[in-house]
């Protein structure tokens, strides 16, 4: 089921992309930096393509159409949108910074990105949001994350920092917690909360 939700929030996006040319798609989670850009810089081809395909459907129609456009009108429109979108894009590219520029040609995957943003964190708690990713996006670096959770685990339970909460610790995969002690001191207190919405959606009833 995952997947299919995955493809379907990928085919809109797409679509919404190639319509708006909305600038925060370049995401590595997204289209990427690369593929929006030449996404971005394809778009007027296309839309010429699809401009001559209705010329010549309208031309090879027995019965035409009580309205129709002209050649000038289809390539003179497209060609001006295609001038203005490509012009837009020049002019941000020069005003943005550097570092966001090479944003827009960027060949990083999602998967990258996640490693990353966890190598180069500057505290734990930035470190632990890794895991409100999908696991396969941190799978290169799992051994280098479990290694950190456990020499950092014992710490939190001790000075139990605030941003160590019930919500954190659930993010947590079991099987990243090499101490089952530890795992079950985590666990507990979410495990008891589980079971309470349970009950109240229930109607009282136990499962």
């Amino acid at each position: 089921v995952s997947w299919i939700v995955s493809l379907l929030v990928r085919l809109v996006t797409k679509i919404m992309v190639d319509f708006t040319g909305t600038i925060q798609e370049r995401h590595p989670f997204e289209y990427g930096g690369v593929y929006f850009t030449l996404v971005l810089l394809t778009t007027p081809l296309v839309s010429l393509y699809f401009g001559s395909r209705y010329l010549s459907f309208v031309k090879d129609e027995e019965v035409k159409p009580e309205f129709t456009f002209t050649s000038d009108q289809i390539y003179g429109g497209l060609g001006c949108l295609a001038a203005v979108q490509l012009l837009s894009f020049s002019l941000l590219m020069s005003i943005i910074p550097s570092k966001f520029r090479k944003t827009f040609f960027s060949t990083q995957t999602g998967q990258q990105y996640t490693c990353t943003i966890f190598e180069t964190a500057q505290n734990d708690l930035a470190k632990i949001e890794v895991f409100g990713n999908h696991s396969s996006l941190y799978a290169p670096i799992k051994e280098e994350i479990k290694e950190w959770l456990n020499e950092q685990l014992p710490v939190w339970i001790t000075e139990e920092p605030d941003w160590f909460d019930d919500q954190k610790k659930a993010t947590i995969p079991d099987d990243f917690v090499a101490d089952p002690a530890m795992l079950l001191r985590i666990r507990g207190v979410n495990i008891e909360k589980i079971r309470e919405r349970r009950r109240s959606s229930l109607g009282g009833l136990t499962t």
